[in-house]
């Protein structure tokens, strides 16, 4: 656990942990009046 991470829990926000660089798979819902797809 990273010094930032134990900052955060002991304040008493929430903190996640992971590995860098690594594949994420996320969730998107679009709620606006323009969606700009971007092929990276």
């Amino acid at each position: 656990m990273t010094a930032s991470t134990k900052l955060s829990l002991s304040i008493g926000a929430t903190a996640e942990t992971g590995v860098f660089g690594a594949h994420m798979d996320i969730s998107l819902v679009n709620d606006g009046p323009v969606t700009i797809v971007l092929d990276v």
